[in-house]
């Protein structure tokens, strides 16, 4: 019998399900910011190889633009392996009040 996480690899690995690996790699780069910014995160989306964070907070959005460069650096040299099929070359965040 299989176990949970083995069905789960499996059915993301199928091509009609390309789409989970980038919400994989979405959690991993959140859970890499500060606590704070982690609470004031609505959601993540991945677009044109940009990864866009959409903030409820203006204070955060001034948070994530201080700390931006260091987690796109750290981003190039080490990549998580969720994110070795998602081509990331931009980060940016904006907020949403809606």
């Amino acid at each position: 019998m299989k176990k949970a996480s083995d069905i789960i690899h499996t059915i993301q690995n199928k091509p009609q399900f390309s789409k989970l690996s980038s919400f994989g790699c979405i959690e991993r780069v959140q859970a890499a910011l500060s606590e704070p910014l982690q609470k004031m995160v609505k959601f993540a989306y991945i677009k044109n190889k940009t990864l866009f964070f959409v903030l409820n907070h203006p204070g955060a959005k001034q948070e994530f633009d201080n700390n931006i460069d260091s987690i796109k650096s750290a981003l190039k040299f080490v990549k998580p392996k969720e994110c070795q099929e998602t081509p990331i070359e931009d980060i940016k965040a904006f907020v949403t009040h809606t």
